[in-house]
């Protein structure tokens, strides 16, 4: 009987001095606007991605709120800084061994989009989108898609910082071609008051991936690990599904 009740506070002492060395140091998230996963409404922070990773960290009582940034910026951030996570992040060949990596958070079907009245646009492959302008955003993932594809940054790909300049600038022709994911591009549209019916998918990414939050190489596993667990714990008590659904309607 003694025996079995030290081994049992044996454990809880290892479990304490477990969570302590795990959450002692502070986590810190960034991410991008990209609604409807993450942006801004009146100064708060919040989109479907958003709302899953705030209920994470107060499932594992963590002291944390998500800082939105600049892409590059929250990038950089994250791949240099320890006990950093990144959302909502594209998990992909080229960054597989930058991360440690929980998830997956959403699924990631990749279209090319361009405006239908631009019948003379016609594309059948990828080799047909080569001899297009694409906007893209300087090193996001649908950029270093299309350069590991053999797209050249200043020929066939127009590199700007956010994806709202895309939009426009496809509007005023001076680009071709956008890619993205099809409820982003809904929803970015409507938030410019354009019509997302002006737009024709006209190639679909055999490569589809799905998006992840990524923290940084040095975060201990324990933290990884407990981010992983808690995910999986929404999704199979109906919570998931419940907030996304809200931004399904």
């Amino acid at each position: 009987m003694m025996k079995n009740m030290l081994i049992v506070l044996g454990r809880v002492f290892a479990f304490i001095i477990l969570s302590a060395s795990a959450f002692g140091e502070p986590i810190q998230i960034v991410t991008e606007d990209y609604p409807p996963y993450n942006y801004e409404v009146n100064g708060e922070l919040t989109g479907f991605s958003t709302e899953v990773v705030k209920l994470i960290v107060q499932k594992l009582g963590m002291q944390a709120q998500p800082k939105l940034l600049p892409w590059a910026r929250a990038y950089l951030i994250a791949l240099k800084n320890k006990n950093t996570l990144l959302y909502t992040t594209t998990r992909n060949q080229e960054r597989e061994n930058l991360f440690k990596w929980v998830g997956p958070l959403a699924p990631r079907t990749l279209f090319l989009f361009k405006l239908k009245t631009r019948d003379d646009i016609k594309i059948n492959s990828l080799e047909d989108a080569k001899k297009h302008r694409i906007g893209v955003v300087i090193k996001g993932a649908f950029s270093q898609n299309l350069i590991s594809k053999g797209f050249v940054v200043g020929k066939n790909i127009n590199q700007v910082s956010n994806e709202e300049q895309n939009i426009k600038m496809l509007f005023l022709g001076r680009i071709d071609l956008i890619g993205n994911v099809e409820l982003y591009m809904a929803y970015e549209l409507k938030s410019l008051g354009l019509d997302f019916t002006q737009l024709e998918k006209v190639y679909e990414f055999p490569d589809n991936s799905s998006y992840y939050m990524a923290f940084n190489k040095k975060t201990p596993d324990t933290i990884v690990n407990s981010f992983q667990k808690a995910l999986d714990e929404l999704k199979q008590d109906g919570t998931y599904q419940k907030i996304a659904e809200k931004y399904l309607k």
